[in-house]
């Protein structure tokens, strides 16, 4: 199951950055430790909803997994699970 999930946010996250910008095409995203989200995140707050949003219909067309990714364990945690691609992977397997 995790292959199947670092597929979806590795598609989602690459549909996002080329919308964003030519430049972040050559960018090696699928790297588990490419920040998404903070001080040297490659996504500001916006891209960063639009990633969550088409992630969860990610998960809900491809493995008929209705899950929501912010709620109340998400907002509560030390480390945001949004940080970096493999903290998102690992969240999104904690959930499902």
């Amino acid at each position: 199951m995790t292959s199947q999930i670092e597929k979806i946010v590795s598609d989602s996250l690459g549909e996002i950055l080329a919308g964003l910008n030519e430049e972040f095409s050559s960018l090696d995203y699928k790297s588990d430790d490419t920040v998404l989200f903070g001080g040297d995140g490659v996504l500001d707050s916006i891209s960063l909803v639009s990633l969550i949003l088409l992630v969860e219909e990610k998960l809900q067309n491809e493995l008929k997994t209705d899950i929501l990714l912010v709620n109340e364990k998400a907002m509560s945690q030390k480390n945001s699970p949004f940080r970096t691609f493999n903290s998102f992977v690992t969240y999104i397997n904690s959930l499902i």
